[in-house]
């Protein structure tokens, strides 16, 4: 859909921010009957924000992330590109109130990534101890 247009042109620029904002406005008329979001429209955007932000135009990119933010798809952009998560809206049972659905992510990717930390140094020291045990035989 996106893919075939010439990306730069404030027109065109323009042109997308009326698409995004009639998809805002329309999404309890079109999206929630076809329920097919996530499957139909999140490569579309994401691809979308990658170029706009290849244009560096910063403010679109963000409007385009918050709108996948409030849909369970979250972009982080890393020195190699993009990284996408797509998370299911049973992932935020337990949220609490107060903050956003990124932030509970964020803050659960944390929670991971230091369990992970630990369970490896656990498995470095127990294999080192295991070396020592057999250079002492």
């Amino acid at each position: 859909m996106f893919r075939n247009q010439q990306f730069g042109t404030e027109k065109y620029f323009k042109k997308m921010r009326k698409i995004i904002n009639n998809i805002q406005t329309n999404f309890n008329l079109f999206f929630l009957k076809e329920n097919n979001f996530q499957k139909r429209y999140v490569d579309e955007l994401v691809f979308l924000r990658e170029k706009i932000r290849e244009k560096k135009n910063w403010k679109f990119a963000d409007v385009i992330r918050k709108y996948l933010d409030e849909k369970g798809t979250f972009v982080f952009d890393t020195k190699d590109g993009s990284v996408t998560n797509h998370v299911p809206e049973k992932y935020f049972e337990n949220k609490p109130q107060g903050i956003t659905k990124r932030q509970f992510f964020e803050k659960k990717l944390q929670e991971e990534l230091k369990a992970e930390r630990m369970f490896d140094a656990w498995l470095y020291s127990t294999l080192q101890s295991g070396k020592k045990k057999k250079s002492n035989k």
